[in-house]
């Protein structure tokens, strides 16, 4: 399920990892900042209350087309 917030899409952190392509953990790992991400900084969003991690629509893109060089529904900026 995306949030919205302040006009921005965040992606919960295990759909983004299967959208680019690589692992829960490796996903973690990039969004906590315990191995440097390739390229780019992401843009994470924490939820207080339960702890979860979400990534921005844009550091999913970002991702996807560094990892996965075929299209993905959804994640292409056309919805």
């Amino acid at each position: 399920m995306v949030k919205i917030i302040g006009g921005r899409k965040y992606y919960p952190l295990p759909e983004a990892a299967k959208l680019v392509g690589v692992t829960h953990t490796t996903m973690w790992r990039w969004a906590r900042g315990r191995t440097p991400t390739p390229g780019f900084k992401l843009h994470v969003l924490r939820d207080r209350m339960s702890g979860h991690l979400y990534i921005e629509t844009g550091s999913v893109i970002a991702l996807a087309k560094r990892f996965q060089p075929i299209p993905i529904e959804g994640v292409s900026g056309v919805d």
